[in-house]
């Protein structure tokens, strides 16, 4: 090895790299990429955010239900008692409930008063249209989490005036028209 070989090792390709990732780099805020972002595919999900979990627990408290019972595990929610909730892939017709959540399943209340209500995730405008207003609101209702559909929320199947689904791709979502 030469002094010529050591020092083009050793100083320039190093310095050439260098050079090229400052190079690469945006010039300013708006041309860099935001990391919280990524372009939507119909098949990205959000990121997981801890807070999500702890509103539905909070329904879960204001709704005063828990887990149906070991020996109820599979009924339709219309044959148990009220002041349950559970999981399904079937949230609108014969609704079994079941104990374990699975991927992409929706979770089902039924009150002490016997109403049964949907728990999922819609978008925030949708949210708002649906507590601010008793007209019809068609949106896509998702078990959980998926691209801008974050927002908590819950409701009365007596208030669903029409569906379809779920679609059992793009997050498993049901269309749902609310009144």
């Amino acid at each position: 090895m030469t002094v010529a070989d050591l020092i083009c090792g050793a100083v320039f390709l190093p310095a050439i790299g260098v050079l090229a990732s400052a190079m690469s780099r945006p010039k300013s805020a708006e041309e860099a990429p935001d990391k919280n972002t990524s372009p939507s595919t119909n098949q990205e999900r959000i990121p997981f955010r801890p807070d999500l979990k702890n509103e539905v627990e909070l329904m879960r408290a204001r709704h005063q239900v828990t887990l149906v019972d070991d020996l109820d595990e599979g009924a339709d929610v219309a044959r148990l008692p009220g002041g349950v909730y559970g999981f399904t892939y079937s949230p609108l017709q014969s609704t079994p409930m079941f104990r374990k959540k699975a991927t992409q399943s929706f979770e089902v209340h039924k009150l002490s008063d016997n109403s049964v209500h949907l728990i999922g995730f819609v978008r925030e405008g949708d949210a708002s249209r649906l507590s601010g207003s008793s007209d019809q609101v068609e949106l896509r209702f998702y078990p959980e989490p998926w691209e801008d559909a974050f927002t908590a929320t819950s409701i009365p199947v007596s208030r669903i005036q029409s569906s379809r689904g779920p679609s059992r791709s793009d997050g498993n979502a049901l269309w749902l028209a609310v009144g």
